[in-house]
């Protein structure tokens, strides 16, 4: 029994990293659906306002199907209400805008190496805010991360760094604002429950989103239409590259734990660079690819420090409730 026993687990185990690494690379294709749909003319605001039109129904539907094996959750009253709308804004509306404007004009490995960053923010905002104290090897870790991104960006290569200044500082923009949507979603989630913040948060997006996109309409921009092929694609976008990928990441910290899984994470920006030279016919610099290796090992490093350092209270809730979901 006892071998029958090890050996179920060490399935569940693999099961879990499998969850990982296709949740991982199936949220960095993204920027590969997304770059390629910009190439053809499609605009920034209509791929992330159809993008969330499409994925948070369908996130509703799942959530609808899901509740009663849900975890109850705690009491909540106007602040934690208030909280998720900020934090509905800042991840799911602001921050997809910024990051897609941003992609517009720059490749698409150098998109998701520089979104990847956000832990260092968190991070940083931890620092200020006093809720842990930093040692010297993570110090260390966070200024070699600001060093690979310098180098990402091209800062020693000043037409390259010219060329890409732009969209990147969006991308870093929206690296920061996902950065405090996580934060703020530590305010709440013991309480709201993870599945149920995202999908509340998701949904304030969405709708902030509608009225943008009425505003828009209201004001003289024509409603967006374009070939079925486009939305087929964006269809795609939606359930394979937002929706499917939350319950495989779901179910991989089911498995393998929060900690796990952040690390695996880092298989989504290396698979896309590696993609991007054969869709795009865009290649990096060797100056680039050294701040690209930078970024993703001390990232790495900085977020397996912070799941020795503690079990991570924001996502026990998550776990516990992914683990009554299924």
């Amino acid at each position: 029994m006892k071998r029958i026993s090890d050996t179920s687990e060490g399935w569940t185990y693999q099961a879990g990293i499998i969850m990982a690494v296709l949740g991982a690379v199936l949220t960095s294709l993204k920027a590969v659906f997304m770059k390629c749909l910009l190439n053809d003319g499609v605009s920034p605001i209509d791929i992330v306002f159809w993008r969330m039109v499409l994925a948070v129904p369908l996130l509703w539907m799942v959530y609808l199907l899901c509740r009663s094996r849900l975890q109850s959750a705690g009491s909540s009253g106007a602040k934690d209400l208030f909280i998720v709308v900020i934090a509905g804004l800042a991840g799911f509306f602001a921050s997809p805008l910024l990051d897609i404007f941003g992609l517009e004009s720059t490749s698409v490995s150098l998109e998701r190496i520089l979104l990847f960053s956000y832990p260092v923010f968190v991070f940083l905002a931890e620092i200020t805010l006093g809720k842990r104290r930093a040692t010297w090897m993570e110090s260390l870790l966070v200024l070699l991360v600001m060093t690979g991104v310098f180098l990402t960006i091209g800062g020693f290569h000043p037409a390259v760094f010219r060329s890409n200044g732009y969209g990147s500082a969006l991308i870093i923009a929206a690296s920061l604002l996902f950065a405090l949507y996580l934060l703020l979603s530590q305010q709440v989630i013991h309480r709201v429950g993870s599945i149920r913040f995202t999908v509340f948060s998701e949904t304030v997006a969405t709708v902030a989103l509608i009225g943008f996109e009425g505003y828009r309409v209201g004001t003289g921009t024509p409603f967006p239409r374009y070939d079925m092929n486009v939305y087929i694609w964006i269809t795609v976008i939606a359930i394979f590259s937002t929706v499917l990928p939350f319950f495989l990441l779901a179910e991989g910290i089911k498995r393998i734990g929060a900690g796990s899984v952040s690390m695996i994470g880092a298989v989504g920006p290396v698979s896309v660079t590696l993609l991007d030279p054969l869709f795009f016919k865009e290649s990096l610099s060797g100056s680039q690819w050294m701040g690209c290796i930078l970024i993703i090992a001390c990232i790495y490093l900085l977020e397996r420090n912070r799941a020795s350092a503690r079990k991570g209270p924001e996502a026990v809730p998550f776990q516990k409730e992914v683990s009554r979901s299924s």
